[in-house]
């Protein structure tokens, strides 16, 4: 045992020095708008929006790919502050009240390395399953899918994301734990879409996940791609990056606020040191079109109304 020990710390320093040069070269490379885009102006903000994800350089992706699940699991891990949204009442209850099973919840973290290695502003999203009552009304509470996570599910863990520790079920709180969230809402599905779907979410928990985010992989999962998995009928706009296809946050949200696929915008939710926002779809267009230009998004205050 003893003589593994230097071994391992040196591949646990190696792995946080690519996480690092990572973050590096993301930061270092911020996308900028193609020639001839109209950025973002108040004519077309999301002009710029995820046309060139290869932030950090092709040599360092792919020096970082054979390490990919060690990287992930140290990128995972780290964070310097929490959310903003964490622990905000108030926030709590308007997620609550707008929730509907098989919705989409996009969040931003960018007090996370994660949420800062990842090109764009919102990086993950996560799918809410439903409550018992919910999962009963659908017909799915007794499916051989569901049962095994019942117990979890009548203790609070109702959403299913997928990250470095595999598919799992997650509480509301730590999907709070959060920056920015956008609630996305399937608009192709009826009841018995929405239980076939909520069969095969539950299906995938416990599955493992895609640390090289291959979404021609069928056999391990990242988040967005966990998303179309679930539900094929969203038409989910997908990228080429790296010698990969990929799946992207801000798209799912560009083309949602578009009519381009099959979700709708039902909440955005934005907090910073003052407090909660919940601002309207244009602001959430220029948020994720400034985030694409190489701009900060936008921190300007706004009434908390409907």
């Amino acid at each position: 045992m003893t003589s593994r020990r230097p071994l391992d710390r040196t591949r646990l320093r190696l792995t946080a020095l690519l996480a690092v040069a990572a973050l590096l070269a993301a930061c270092a490379h911020a996308p900028q708008n193609a020639p001839g885009d109209a950025g973002t102006g108040p004519d077309n903000p999301l002009a710029g929006c995820c046309e060139t994800p290869e932030r950090s350089p092709a040599w360092l992706v792919a020096l970082a790919e054979p390490a990919a699940p060690l990287i992930g699991n140290v990128i995972g891990r780290i964070a310097w502050r929490g959310g903003y949204l964490a622990g905000d009442d108030k926030a709590l209850r308007l997620l609550g009240e707008r929730m509907r099973p098989l919705d989409v919840v996009v969040v931003s973290s960018k007090g996370r390395l994660s949420g800062n290695t990842l090109p764009g502003l919102f990086v993950h999203a996560v799918t809410y399953l439903g409550t018992e009552a919910e999962l009963r009304r659908l017909g799915v509470w007794g499916h051989p899918a569901v049962r095994p996570h019942q117990a979890a599910i009548r203790a609070g863990a109702v959403f299913v994301e997928a990250d470095y520790r595999g598919v799992h079920l997650s509480r509301p709180e730590a999907v709070l734990n959060t920056d920015r969230l956008v609630l996305l809402r399937p608009n192709r599905t009826g009841k018995g879409g929405r239980a076939g779907a909520a069969a095969r979410l539950a299906g995938h928990v416990g599955g493992p996940f895609d640390f090289n985010f291959d979404g021609d992989d069928p056999d391990r999962l990242f988040c967005t791609e966990l998303v179309g998995h679930v539900m094929p009928q969203l038409a989910l706009a997908s990228r080429h990056a790296y010698g990969r296809r990929i799946i992207l946050a801000d798209e799912m949200i560009a083309d949602a606020l578009a009519g381009r696929n099959g979700l709708r915008v039902v909440l955005y939710l934005k907090g910073d040191r003052q407090g909660v926002l919940k601002p309207g779809r244009a602001a959430l267009a220029r948020d994720i079109g400034a985030a694409w230009s190489g701009q900060r998004p936008t921190g300007r205050r706004c009434a908390f109304g409907r």
